[in-house]
């Protein structure tokens, strides 16, 4: 493998479409992965890859071999737009679907899980060595017909190929 920055937002929107997210209370539907008409999806889960902050590719020697450290960021965005919604239902909501994305990415203990998970002998496919997973932003804005909220929820990716 010569990079990881294409496999791994590929496997993020494979682990979204086989997460079980809660239906909406109001309309019963469950979130959309990657709609095709986004933004008119009443709710929906959003990947986009981005460069991480520092941006930095680093190369080093390793046992006779030469490695390439690729950082970026995979964006899981969370969007719940619903006709009628009142703020503290649109807030309730979207903290509820931002918890599942979440809990995806991180253990019991708090722990980042890489994206597509593990092996069995801890391993995991795409030479992702260390990451993290966080909450980074929260906006919320009002229409005319309710309540709107979305939450963008960032994995830091470094990995060694």
């Amino acid at each position: 493998m010569l990079t990881t920055i294409h496999a791994v937002p590929m496997q993020v929107a494979r682990d979204m479409d086989g997460t079980s997210f809660p239906p909406h209370p109001a309309t019963n539907r469950l979130p959309t992965v990657n709609p095709a008409d986004y933004p008119d999806a009443d709710e929906s889960i959003v990947i986009v890859s981005r460069t991480a902050d520092d941006d930095t590719v680093a190369e080093w020697l390793t046992m006779g071999q030469r490695g390439r450290d690729e950082r970026y960021i995979v964006d899981v965005i969370v969007t719940t737009q619903v006709a009628g919604t009142s703020w503290v239902d649109m807030m309730s909501r979207l903290s509820e679907l931002t918890e599942v994305v979440l809990a995806v990415y991180t253990d019991d203990n708090g722990q980042f899980v890489p994206p597509g998970g593990v092996d069995t002998d801890g391993e995991n496919t795409h030479g992702i060595w260390t990451g993290m997973a966080n909450a980074e932003r929260s906006n919320q804005w009002g229409t005319d017909e309710g309540w709107c909220g979305q939450c963008r929820v960032a994995l830091r990716i470094a990995a060694r190929i």
